[in-house]
């Protein structure tokens, strides 16, 4: 068993719980506070099992998961690749090709709409110009993932 910890805003955690439940997940949801969101929080606890973990994962795989610093909202975006396409066959993975795809063109569209998907360049730490915020990011990624996997 797998622990998920998802920190979201107020106004989505009754959505986000009914669509956990729906799928047949069991949560958690604990009031947090903190300036993660800049606004009401929701940390949702999920324990999934390992073939739903690696189907979350699998789309992380090629280029994400050796890459020095890649954008975590890019990353969290290509989770969500593996979990629309991936099969979770463990024993044979066969749907790989179909989450990288999907990961590239998440990935793909990031990077031509900021020059790179590095966290440090991204956030200035060697030029002092920052290029986006982490809230622009993650709202990016999202619009990217929604895009990519639900258009």
């Amino acid at each position: 068993m797998k622990l998920i910890l998802a920190i979201i805003n107020f106004d989505d955690a009754n959505a986000v719980t009914h669509a956990l439940t729906k799928k047949g997940f069991s949560s958690t949801k604990l009031a947090t506070t903190g300036g993660f969101l800049m606004a009401g929080n929701v940390t949702i606890l999920v324990g999934v099992d390992e073939e739903t973990m690696f189907k979350m994962t699998e789309a992380l795989g090629l280029g994400m998961g050796c890459m020095d610093g890649t954008c975590g909202a890019v990353a969290g975006a290509c989770i969500l690749a593996g979990m629309k396409r991936s099969t979770g066959n463990l024993e044979k993975p066969d749907s790989k090709a179909e989450s990288y795809k999907l990961s590239r063109a998440i990935l793909g569209g990031f990077e031509k709409a900021n020059g790179t998907a590095i966290c440090r360049e991204l956030k200035g730490i060697e030029t002092g110009k920052v290029i986006k915020s982490c809230d622009d990011c993650i709202k990016e990624a999202a619009a990217l993932a929604e895009q990519v996997l639900f258009s």
